[in-house]
């Protein structure tokens, strides 16, 4: 495996496992042969997966068994349907994890972000046992609010937190809990950071149902607009300038669309002035960022 794609990139494997993202044209998962191939090649470093992403855990560890070669460190979330309280259960799924991806984690994670608040009256226990059988280097939680993050930070044990943050969603930016994270240590991923593409889509063409967002995705639209700036690269070099120690989890649909993200880490600082534009913008509502709260597509 080379040594070129930056440590703060993480290939997040959703999209090997189902389709997923709201402006998603694809109508099938990904190729997790090609894009597992196109990681290792390009140096790639971490894959982030889970119990709740359909085939990918299975995909990753058969196509990483062929090819003892490529080298990723993982990270997966236990899925929601076990019961967080129930010790044996935890330690149980994990270790199915591990099974499947045929290699130890580096981080585990529970998926269902309310675990968070029972971690101290005893959702931890299982995380811990399975972190003192050598299953996972590191433990924590999947969050969406910013209540959750500052939950998991009062939580003994979690040194792994993954969260939403984008142009829109700079929540735990301004509220400081990111820069709180940081100092404690705990290590953040960001999911996000393209708002299930709709970040880099034309306004105009958001899906039917998601129209209330239209004035809000225009608005960063006509900053990076002003500003000269591709949405692409705004929306991955806003966390890296604001938070060089967070790695960004993102996805792709195929080789070529890795090495185009993989890119995005290598591009010049964005000007001072779209920074502080950004950090003006109003606060959006709940709805407008949270994914789990959006209308769901017409089936």
């Amino acid at each position: 495996m080379l040594s070129g794609a930056s440590p703060a990139f993480v290939l997040g494997t959703v999209q090997i496992g189902m389709t997923y993202g709201a402006t998603n044209a694809h109508d099938a998962p990904a190729d997790g042969r090609e894009v597992l191939a196109a990681a290792a090649r390009a140096g790639v470093q971490m894959l982030d997966t889970a119990q709740a992403y359909g085939r990918s855990e299975e995909i990753i560890g058969q196509v990483l068994g062929e090819n003892p070669d490529w080298q990723f460190s993982i990270i997966s979330k236990i899925s929601p349907d076990v019961d967080h309280r129930d010790r044996g259960a935890v330690l149980v799924a994990c270790q199915e994890s591990v099974r499947q991806l045929g290699q130890p984690l580096y981080g585990c994670m529970y998926h269902d972000p309310a675990v968070v608040y029972d971690w101290n009256d005893g959702a931890g226990a299982g995380l811990r046992d399975a972190q003192d059988a050598g299953l996972t280097q590191r433990i924590g939680v999947s969050v969406y609010t910013q209540d959750q993050f500052r939950q998991a930070l009062e939580s003994d044990g979690i040194d792994i937190i993954q969260a939403p943050f984008n142009l829109l969603d700079r929540g735990l930016e301004t509220s400081g809990l990111m820069d709180k994270a940081i100092a404690a240590g705990c290590e953040v991923h960001v999911r996000s950071v393209f708002l299930q593409g709709l970040l880099l889509a034309d306004p105009l063409k958001t899906p039917e149902r998601l129209a209330f967002m239209q004035p809000w995705l225009q608005g960063v639209r006509d900053i990076c607009r002003l500003n000269g700036v591709n949405p692409l690269t705004a929306s991955v070099g806003y966390v890296r300038q604001r938070f060089p120690d967070v790695r960004l989890v993102i996805g792709c649909d195929d080789g070529m669309q890795l090495q185009r993200n993989l890119a995005l880490f290598e591009d010049e600082a964005l000007p001072d002035k779209f920074i502080s534009m950004i950090r003006n913008l109003e606060t959006p509502p709940d709805i407008v960022v949270n994914p789990a709260l959006w209308p769901r597509a017409a089936t």
